[in-house]
This record gives C-alpha cells, structure tokens and sequence, in this order.
C-alpha cells in the first residue's frame, strides 16, 4: 500500500483545503530549491508547523508528542547514550506520550 502524500492527510485532518494544497504544489514546482509541501503551506499560513508535525507522525504510524509539555530532568536526558538516541530516533520528552 502506497503511503498518503502529506497533503492528503493534511486534508483529512482538516487543517488545510484542496485549494491551498493545489497551490503549494504549484508553488513547489515553480521553485528550484525544492522546498517542502509543509514547509510551503506553512509560509502561505494554510496551517502551522505543528499541525504539518502532526500530519507527518500520521503518516510515518507514529504517535505525535509535543515535548514542550514534558520536563524532562538534564541528568535523565544525559543517560540515554547520544548514538542510541539517533539511532531510534528517541528523543527527549518521548516517555509518556
């Protein structure tokens, strides 16, 4: 099965209209530094960056966290070896979501 392009699950989840998303694309293929759907509706204020963070987390089957909720102590953070994290991707604030 094909994964959902961004804008489509934008759509879904109701933050943005086909119309805004037509015109990203638009805008996407007119422009040679390759930017981004999200990054384009998000500079045309269509939606805003969490909202494109959520529509990503949907699309990777991952569960969308806003860390700035969680107070994660330095000392906890600094247990989880830097590699590790990168590795699977685990970041500060994960615990909990």
């Amino acid at each position: 099965m094909a994964k959902k392009k961004l804008g489509q699950i934008l759509i879904e989840m109701r933050y943005v209209t086909q119309d805004e998303v037509d015109s990203a694309l638009d805008i996407q293929q007119q422009q040679s530094e390759n930017r981004k759907v999200g990054q384009i509706l998000v500079g045309m204020k269509a939606c805003d960056e969490e909202q494109v963070a959520k529509a990503i987390a949907h699309q990777c089957g991952l569960k969308y966290c806003q860390i700035s909720k969680f107070n994660i102590p330095a000392e906890v953070v600094q247990l989880m070896p830097r590699d590790v994290a990168v590795e699977h991707m685990i970041f500060a604030g994960s615990a909990g979501c």
